[in-house]
């Protein structure tokens, strides 16, 4: 038997969020993490802009590889590999 789950569309803002993507061999993941969450982990102000991102993503790569663990089922460890940060998506003027 084999079971998907739609993709989750939104969140609840100011929450951290997960978007999972399963392949035929490869399983990408985009973590939502609220800026002012993320900052408060890493003692510190973070700006939203990509610029700004770029200067901190060192820290903030760290701080993401330091708290998420992938395995399979059977605990066999994957590798992991972590993007860029980017900033929130902005809402379009006609919201």
């Amino acid at each position: 038997m084999w079971l998907a789950a739609a993709p989750a569309l939104a969140h609840e803002p100011g929450t951290t969020a997960i978007q999972v993507q399963v392949g035929t061999d490869m399983v990408t993941a985009q973590l939502d993490i609220p800026v002012g969450k993320l900052g408060d982990a890493l003692d510190l102000e973070i700006d939203t802009d990509l610029f700004s991102l770029s200067q901190q993503r060192e820290l903030i790569t760290t701080y993401v590889t330091d708290h998420l663990e992938v395995s399979g089922v059977e605990g066999t460890e994957w590798a992991e590999a972590v993007g860029e940060p980017m900033p929130p998506p902005t809402q379009p003027s006609w919201v």
